[in-house]
């Protein structure tokens, strides 16, 4: 078991921690199994092993996950690099408009995994707003983890030169409950044309 589960993780391309998160688990409660320390339950052990085959299928295809997503976001927005954040943002919903067109049920267990988190509340919300859309839209259950609050306050991800001329009222309201301002025709614009990581 203990063998299994540390090939999964090494197999994801992501570090134990952040297949802990991925996986809906503490990452000190994680070490623990890894350890052998603690023994997971059942269905724990079978939820890490299906996430992290499907999350190690996608990062062989070099495609985007939820967890591999937030981390580029995280990397942008500490740089700073708000139009680059926004591309990995477009670059997800596509990979994922994509997987859901082909019934590719693998790359959406992928989707299922739970990100890490950004360091910022805004593009946590806005990571899961737009992934919970796709899946509803699609007519599938969203993953848990989709499930956000509105932010405390109105926020505008993109800069002001990309939206400049477009009002607030011209966000859809699937956004504007989280208080996430975004014109429908930023979010209209076709994302990176490859399905390749952001």
């Amino acid at each position: 078991m203990i063998a299994q589960l540390r090939r999964v993780v090494a197999a994801s391309g992501l570090t134990q921690s952040q297949f802990a998160f991925a996986v809906g688990s503490r990452p000190g409660r994680f070490s623990e199994w890894l350890s052998g320390t603690v023994q997971p339950v059942a269905r724990a052990y079978v939820r890490c092993l299906r996430l992290g085959q499907a999350l190690a299928a996608v990062a062989e295809r070099n495609l985007l996950s939820t967890p591999t997503a937030a981390l580029a976001i995280r990397k942008s927005v500490r740089r700073g690099e708000i139009e680059h954040a926004w591309a990995t943002v477009l670059a997800a919903r596509a990979q994922l408009r994509a997987a859901m067109q082909a019934d590719d049920t693998v790359t959406l267990d992928a989707w299922n995994a739970a990100p890490v988190p950004t360091d910022s509340l805004e593009w946590d919300t806005l990571l899961a707003a737009v992934v919970g859309h796709e899946f509803e839209r699609a007519g599938r259950a969203a993953p848990t983890w989709c499930a956000v609050d509105p932010l405390p306050r109105s926020w505008r991800p993109l800069p002001p030169q990309v939206g400049q001329q477009r009002g607030p009222e011209s966000t859809p309201a699937w956004l504007r409950r989280l208080r996430i301002r975004i014109p429908e025709a930023d979010l209209a614009e076709p994302a990176c044309p490859d399905r390749r990581r952001a």
